[in-house]
This record gives structure tokens, C-alpha cells and sequence, in this order.
């Protein structure tokens, strides 16, 4: 479980130096890292990592919604792909936003970073 969780928190930390250094290398990283958590994961831990690998994907100009999309297509954990697909792209794109899940994006593209404005 332990080792799920480093996947998921990896998953935020490879997308925001996607952002920061415009790596494409680097935000594949944190999809891949997504689906390797196994859907052991609390979906709510899941779910605040999505909307992080989410937001840095749109900083970058990538189109994050059809990359997840993919990326939860390749999950081979029924949880992960019902979490990305259903729990999160499903969603109206408010409740996708960083602050629908506490979240608050700090500092320019050098600067990038998120902190937490309150728990779940």
C-alpha cells in the first residue's frame, strides 16, 4: 500500500516539472505513475493527484482529458480506470479544478507549485 501511494504523490510531482521545465518526458511519467498505483489507493487521494496531473497538463498545452482518458484505458485495475474515467473526467470541469478539491496553485510556470487550502 505504502508503494501505491508513492506512486500516486510522484504522479503530482513528475506533472508539475512538466510544467515547470515543458518536458513531455516528464508528464508521461506521471501518467504512467497514475495507473501504477493499482487502484490500491483511496479514490480521494487519487482523484486530488488527477486534478494536479490535470491542471499541469493544461499549463503545458497538452490536452490532459484525452490523455487520461488513455492512460485509464491501459490501467489493468478496474478501480484506477472507474476513478479516472468516472470519478474524475466524468466530471463538470469545475469539479475537476484544483480548488473543487482544495487545492491552490502558487507561484508562475518558474515558480509552479500547489498547496493544500484544506483536507477532504
Amino acid at each position: 500500500m505504502q508503494q501505491a501511494y508513492a506512486m500516486v504523490l510522484s504522479a503530482g510531482r513528475c506533472a508539475v516539472w512538466a510544467a515547470r521545465y515543458r518536458k513531455r518526458a516528464y508528464y508521461e511519467a506521471s501518467l504512467v505513475a497514475l495507473i501504477m498505483s493499482d487502484g490500491v489507493v483511496d479514490f480521494r487521494d487519487l482523484l486530488r493527484s488527477l486534478a494536479v496531473v490535470y491542471r499541469c497538463g493544461q499549463i503545458i498545452g497538452y490536452s490532459p482529458h484525452e490523455e487520461l482518458n488513455v492512460i485509464a484505458d491501459a490501467s489493468n485495475s478496474v478501480n484506477t480506470k472507474s476513478v479516472i474515467k468516472n470519478g474524475f473526467l466524468a466530471r463538470d470541469e469545475t469539479l475537476r479544478s484544483l480548488t473543487a478539491f482544495g487545492i491552490n496553485q502558487v507561484g508562475g510556470e518558474d515558480g509552479l507549485w500547489f498547496s493544500a487550502s484544506h483536507s477532504i
